[in-house]
């Protein structure tokens, strides 16, 4: 859910490509997993919430790879502009009682800014715990109190799973203290320093009806395809660092509906082009120019305003692939559509198309859910040092491009609720 915008340009880190075979696990206690589930009372998938317990109260968070700080809405958070609860009711909020454990609030709060704004809470250490096995005693944990408007869309999460790295995180920057994963890095609590996701897909029979994120370990079968992470300008500190902040990749090609597209130089470490892989953006984003390019490309499509929102009609199939290192990687045509979003234009249906413009800093492109759905995803640190990691990320197709195609006809009014 990356927001921050900067103009910036540092030295590439060469990004080597290998292909490993995944461990398969054979016990799946001994392979923690969570389900990744659609947000709470949604029609579309847009939103995907894990669910955490914190102090025996259990919450859906938002699964969200570009940040990294875990935070819970407070039975007390407010939207700042109309004083609206950030819950739909007490229960789906976080009650503090006498029991507790909360920092010195003169000495001690939270802030930061992501998603729809600024969100401000008070720093309390929680007892975490994750799916069946995996716990954290004292987890140093963000209870917000005030947040902008719709900061937890409709209530579809009452907070975040920030599974970004540390130089990313404003607890670990004020506190010292270490984000969630690292957390259960640091204690050994999980096997390895690595995790997977895959995420389901909304009126698909053929989906299934959760994803899961995996902590320690992957246990897909087919074969990943990795690349190194590369550092990026550290804006927290004042002699700008190049530090690994979020699990980004060097994309190297795109095609579109089966035509190649020159890539738009990057410019975060030029001429590379790195693309964010956020599960917290429900979009794919390119750079404007990067959209002019791919426009022409697509039967149908139209530009609603400075590509801030696009549409095509609904019985179009729009393939899009993007290529990491020697690897391309279909998106499924129906991930490209937003369901419930349709509407008819001189007797066609347009649907909204499930990518826009993305202009700001942390990637060049933006690899939101509509890839994420297409793909096994696997974030590795490489190594148990935490402030000295070797990040990379591995992808491992879930979509056969032709047979998409040849789907699509009999599934995207299902997909968009035209049936």
């Amino acid at each position: 859910m990356a927001r921050i915008a900067a103009t910036a340009s540092v030295a590439l880190l060469a990004a080597a490509v290998t292909a490993v075979a995944v461990p398969v696990a054979t016990d799946p206690k001994q392979r923690p997993s969570i389900p990744i589930e659609f947000g709470v009372g949604r029609t579309d998938d847009k939103y995907y919430i894990a669910r955490v317990s914190f102090d025996n109260q259990s919450f859906p968070l938002l699964v969200d790879f570009a940040s990294a700080d875990t935070f819970i809405a407070g039975a007390d958070c407010r939207y700042t502009t109309s004083n609206a609860s950030c819950t739909a009711s007490p229960a789906d909020a976080f009650t503090t009682t006498a029991a507790t454990r909360l920092w010195d609030p003169s000495t001690h709060v939270f802030g930061t800014v992501v998603g729809e704004g600024g969100v401000l809470g008070r720093m309390a250490n929680l007892s975490t715990v994750l799916g069946d096995s995996l716990s954290l005693p004292a987890f140093p944990t963000p209870i917000i109190y005030s947040a902008a408007l719709n900061e937890f869309q409709d209530y579809s999460f009452a907070g975040l799973l920030g599974l970004a790295m540390q130089n990313v995180s404003r607890v670990h920057w004020l506190y010292g203290a270490l984000p969630l994963f690292e957390a259960l890095v640091e204690s050994a609590a999980v096997d390895a320093p690595v995790f997977s996701a895959t995420f389901p897909r909304l009126n698909d029979p053929d989906s299934a009806p959760a994803g899961r994120l995996t902590l320690g370990w992957y246990d897909e079968e087919e074969p990943v395809a990795f690349t190194n992470v590369t550092p990026i300008i550290n804006f927290n500190y004042d002699s700008l660092p190049e530090t690994y902040q979020n699990w980004n990749v060097p994309m190297t090609g795109i095609r579109v509906n089966g035509v190649e597209v020159p890539l738009v130089n990057g410019s975060i470490a030029p001429p590379t082009v790195l693309g964010l892989v956020d599960s917290g953006d429900q979009f794919v984003g390119f750079r404007s120019a990067q959209i002019d390019a791919m426009a022409p490309l697509m039967p149908g499509f139209r530009d609603l305003g400075a590509y801030t929102q696009v549409e095509w009609p609904c019985d179009q199939p729009q393939l899009i692939e993007v290529a990491v290192g020697d690897q391309w990687l279909p998106i499924d045509p129906l991930d490209l559509l937003v369901p419930g979003k349709h509407r008819v234009v001189n007797g066609t249906v347009y649907c909204q198309g499930g990518m826009n413009a993305w202009d700001r800093w942390f990637g060049d492109a933006i690899l939101g859910v509509p890839f994420l759905r297409s793909v096994l995803s696997v974030f590795d640190y490489g190594s148990t040092d935490l402030a000295s990691p070797a990040p990379r990320v591995g992808f491992a197709p879930r979509v056969d491009r032709d047979r998409a195609i040849a789907d699509y006809a009999g599934k995207y009014k299902k997909r968009v609720g035209l049936e």
